[in-house]
């Protein structure tokens, strides 16, 4: 995956760090398991994502809400998904 240069100021539907995913309900386990999918051009890399623990599967990626809310802090992530069911996420590196 290569770094963003786009200017990302006019960007909506982004994901506030309060808010782990569109897929998270207010009384979600811990152990939920949040499948996405990941924007080309993202800043984040398949080995960043394998040591926050995230799987791959049928080519989706998949991962706890609790190790997903761990990336937060390194990440500014957007949803770019109109499907309240998918997640296609953007993954913005926060230098």
């Amino acid at each position: 995956m290569t770094n963003s240069t786009a200017n990302h100021s006019t960007i909506t539907n982004q994901l506030k760090a309060t808010k782990v995913s569109p897929l998270e309900s207010k009384d979600s386990n811990k152990n939920e398991i949040l499948t996405f999918t990941v924007v080309k051009g993202s800043d984040v890399s398949p080995a960043e994502l394998q040591r926050a623990g995230v799987k791959m599967n049928d080519f989706k990626y998949s991962i706890s809400t609790d190790n997903f809310k761990k990336i937060l802090h390194s990440f500014h992530i957007i949803n770019h998904s109109d499907n309240p069911t998918e997640a296609k996420l953007e993954f913005i590196r926060i230098w």
